[in-house]
């Protein structure tokens, strides 16, 4: 699996559709709580990447609302 399948998955179970839901989501814990769940996904990609973190970014920065570079 991909890190960007990876994290629509969560979104969808989590329910998160913008930026908001998502910082309400990982509450305490920053985004690291997304990167775990994603790392458990989607290993394979994730521990291949040098700056798997980055990636993770940039994907949840191109689907939600809120975010600079939102293309939906």
């Amino acid at each position: 699996m991909q890190i960007e399948e990876a994290v629509r998955i969560v979104f969808g179970i989590a329910g998160i559709e913008d930026r908001t839901d998502l910082d309400n989501w990982c509450l305490g814990e920053g985004r690291r709580k997304l990167y775990v769940w994603i790392q458990r996904l989607a290993p394979d990609h994730y521990n291949r990447l040098q700056t798997p973190e980055n990636s993770v970014r940039a994907c949840y920065e191109r689907m939600l609302p809120g975010y600079r570079i939102y293309r939906n």
